[in-house]
């Protein structure tokens, strides 16, 4: 009993997190009917990598009561509100169960074939299969589906799961502990400090497309800092990116003749090219430092 009432708060508190990110997802919103970026899917599909299989029912089912008095919040139906949530909860639930045997945690990514995985199931189909659901829904409702719903929906789940699967994984108790035995507080501040001066300088103006200057940052911490820094890092470039891209900043303004849902294809595709660069250098420093403390413990028998 006491462990079954362990399980119900448990989700609860999923639940809490799962609308807040859904609301934030909300209050970016520009576009009708979509979310900019959704990250509530990513949330909760990091969640259940990190749980048993035996408390899915409990947090899937507390997640999708939120999801569906979100949506009527947002002026849909019940009926539409239950079938959008379905959406949701299956492309969970695909990227949950496709990469739980290999994606064990956030330093898996520095595999390339766990990378792959991520990208094929988390990043395309996932999301596709959500956002087929979701133009279906919105098809037997009584308004239809909006223009390009399709596209807005998958970019918005893509760039969520994305940015947000990894970085829950990387917040493990474990992985910050790592983190912080291979780097110092100075260094950690100074690489994130260094990391949101240059996402300052390409994103909070307009005039010069400055986008390169977020890689050398972004590459330091994953030298010094590895995979749980590297996975925050993603996400405050996601996230600073996507701000100043709704208000009008950045260099993805700079392309005019496209809709603010290409601009963010665009930037689904920079975040991409971040991940694919950065974890692949987290896992050779990894091996590295692996390898040295192996040397080190020889040695030391050996003497």
């Amino acid at each position: 009993m006491y462990r079954r009432a362990q399980d119900v708060g448990f989700a609860l508190g999923i639940a809490a997190l799962y609308a807040a990110t859904a609301g934030l997802g909300i209050a970016l919103t520009r576009d009708p009917g979509v979310a900019s970026i959704w990250l509530s899917n990513g949330l909760l599909a990091g969640i259940l990598l990190l749980r048993s299989r035996a408390e899915w029912p409990w947090i899937l089912a507390a997640c999708f009561a939120v999801n569906v008095a979100v949506n009527i919040f947002t002026g849909s139906s019940f009926a539409a509100a239950t079938g959008f949530s379905v959406a949701n909860t299956v492309e969970v639930l695909i990227a949950a169960l496709a990469l739980r045997p290999s994606l064990t945690g956030v330093s898996s990514l520095g595999e390339p074939r766990v990378l792959g995985r991520f990208f094929l199931f988390a990043v395309v189909i996932a999301p596709a299969v959500s956002a087929g659901l979701g133009v279906v829904v919105a098809l037997a409702a009584t308004e239809g589906p909006s223009v390009g719903m399709f596209s807005r929906w998958w970019t918005s789940d893509a760039l969520g799961m994305a940015v947000m699967l990894p970085l829950v994984l990387g917040l493990r108790p474990a992985e910050v502990r790592q983190t912080l035995r291979d780097a110092s507080w100075s260094t950690l501040a100074g690489a994130f400090a260094l990391l949101i001066a240059a996402n300052l300088l390409v994103f909070a103006q307009s005039r010069f497309p400055v986008l390169f200057l977020v890689m050398p940052p972004m590459l330091l911490i994953a030298f010094r800092l590895g995979y749980a820094a590297t996975a925050a890092a993603i996400f405050i470039t996601a996230a600073m990116a996507v701000i100043s891209t709704i208000m009008g900043y950045g260099p993805f303004t700079l392309l005019r003749d496209l809709t603010m849902t290409q601009r963010f294809l665009a930037l689904e595709l920079v975040i991409a090219a971040l991940i694919l660069t950065s974890y692949p250098v987290c896992a050779v420093i990894a091996r590295q430092r692996r390898l040295l403390r192996e040397m080190a413990a020889s040695e030391e028998r050996f003497r």
